[in-house]
């Protein structure tokens, strides 16, 4: 299974270009990484359920899709609003990394990504 960043916040806080910075600045780093967006997802299966149930089924999906994949590094970007969708994202390893527009923030969370990724293939 890949490293999953979790990449959460309010709608519009920036969390889908908070994660494609991350992305970006790690893949310079000849990491392969996977982004999994959560209105792309949502476009894919046409459900726009915003109930608890729906964004239950939501962070299942998400989850699926990084399980599916091979990369080194999952970025998912969602708003994650209740606590059991980030439960359902938790157990993979992912680390909540709350939108933030600073660049130092950036620094941060792709450093803190290629060590955990150091260690996991240690």
């Amino acid at each position: 299974m890949s490293f999953v960043l979790l990449v959460m916040g309010l709608p519009g806080s920036g969390k889908t270009t908070l994660a494609d910075a991350i992305a970006e600045r790690l893949r310079a780093s000849c990491l392969c990484v996977e982004r999994i967006n959560a209105d792309e997802m949502r476009r894919l299966h046409s459900d726009w359920d915003f109930s608890r149930d729906g964004r239950i089924r939501q962070a299942q999906r998400l989850l699926a899709a990084a399980d599916a994949t091979c990369a080194d590094i999952v970025i998912m970007d969602f708003v994650a609003a209740l606590p059991e969708q980030r439960a359902i994202v938790a157990p993979t390893g992912a680390d909540l990394v709350f939108t933030t527009h600073s660049p130092d923030n950036l620094d941060r969370v792709a450093r803190l990504a290629q060590s955990r990724l150091r260690l996991i293939h240690a």
